[in-house]
């Protein structure tokens, strides 16, 4: 299979597109970065405002970013750190079932096995590595539709980590709506170029490895729910977007909180977004008890 690389050739070499960026692609690039660099906040904030530029420069509707984890090449891959624009809860939630959907695995192989050979930062649109279309009249399209989503761009930049069995890559998305036109070329290097040379927003902000690793752990069926449990939604309304009854809801949250070691969605979240503490100097507490005095003072 040739898949298209991002500078418009395939795999054996052949030059198929001639789309280069213009000089006004290669303004707006610096322009973007200049920007996202001078945003104040953390880490999430400098994400967001370049995607969302992105997004606006290359007319995609929604995006996604997340550390993507598999515990080997041919399991199927989990979500971690997920961050997202344009998405509503509802949409979050059938995006992620697509996502999780047994059919997605074939789909994207192709794009994995590049990831794999090349162990670089590649970009691809759908129809790159979907050439076999088994996206089209798929569950993943029928639940991806129903997200708001009908065309993709995905980057993706592996992470390797040596004290770790999993394999990991920084992932994002761009999507535009059903019935959109697909990504152009132009549009696919203008993404590449931007995200390729970013190294923060891949190796920054991500979860402890430790919580990736427990998360990797989680079984599949219980992504979705996740999502929704880290982006505040109630268990009313994750039965309401997951189209389960809400005793099948309470049993899916208590087992992972269990999973956690956590005790309400309210650990849970600050567990996603603020960590176990463990990445900053801690102060005595005011009620510690003293330290004993030495023997001879």
């Amino acid at each position: 299979m040739n898949i298209i690389q991002h500078d418009g050739s395939t795999a054996d070499g052949m030059h198929h597109d001639s789309e280069a960026i213009e000089e006004k692609d290669t303004r707006a690039i610096i322009r973007m970065l200049t920007e996202a660099y001078a945003i104040e906040g953390g880490h999430a904030n400098k994400k967001r405002h370049l995607l969302d530029a992105l997004s606006a420069y290359i007319s995609a509707d929604k995006w996604l970013a997340a550390l993507r984890v598999q515990s080997s090449a041919t399991d199927a891959p989990k979500f971690v750190g997920l961050l997202h624009s344009g998405f509503t809860s509802d949409q979050l939630a059938r995006i992620t079932e697509a996502a999780a959907h047994p059919c997605a695995q074939a789909i994207e192989a192709p794009f994995a096995e590049e990831l794999i050979r090349r162990k670089t930062h590649i970009t691809l649109r759908l129809e790159d590595f979907d050439q076999q279309r088994r996206f089209p009249g798929s569950p993943a399209e029928a639940l991806s539709a129903q997200a708001g989503v009908g065309t993709l761009l995905a980057s993706t930049r592996p992470i390797y980590d040596t004290e770790s069995e999993s394999i990991k890559s920084s992932a994002i998305a761009l999507y535009r709506v059903p019935g959109a036109s697909p990504f152009s070329v132009r549009e696919r290097r203008i993404a590449h170029i931007l995200l390729s040379e970013v190294d923060w927003l891949h190796t920054e902000g991500w979860p402890s490895e430790h919580l990736v690793e427990v998360t990797s752990e989680l079984p599949r069926s219980h992504m979705p729910m996740l999502s929704l449990l880290v982006h505040g939604n109630s268990r009313e309304e994750i039965a309401q977007l997951t189209q389960l009854s809400i005793h099948t809801v309470n049993s899916y949250v208590k087992e992972t909180f269990r999973h956690f070691g956590v005790n309400s969605q309210i650990e849970l979240m600050k567990l996603f977004i603020y960590g176990d503490g463990n990445d900053q100097m801690r102060r005595p507490s005011s009620t510690q008890e003293p330290a004993p005095r030495p023997a001879n003072e």
